[in-house]
């Protein structure tokens, strides 16, 4: 696990460097299950494309509207 060095010019970060790493571990985190959500949900879109053509050209016609 890399080490978290807080920046020298906050002092509220040098007192509470601990709190800076955590939130700065979860934001990671959260970035990347939402990269992991967006590729999913590319491949699976891919899939129902493939399998209902016509009704998603029914709902990019309806959208245009």
């Amino acid at each position: 696990m890399p080490v978290c060095i807080p920046s020298p010019a906050v002092s509220w970060v040098k007192q509470h460097s601990p709190v800076f790493c955590r939130n700065r571990r979860m934001f990671g985190a959260l970035l990347g299950t939402l990269k992991r959500f967006k590729n999913d949900e590319a491949k699976q879109k891919d899939k129902v494309m493939y399998r209902f053509p016509l009704f998603y050209v029914w709902v990019m016609f309806l959208k245009t509207r």
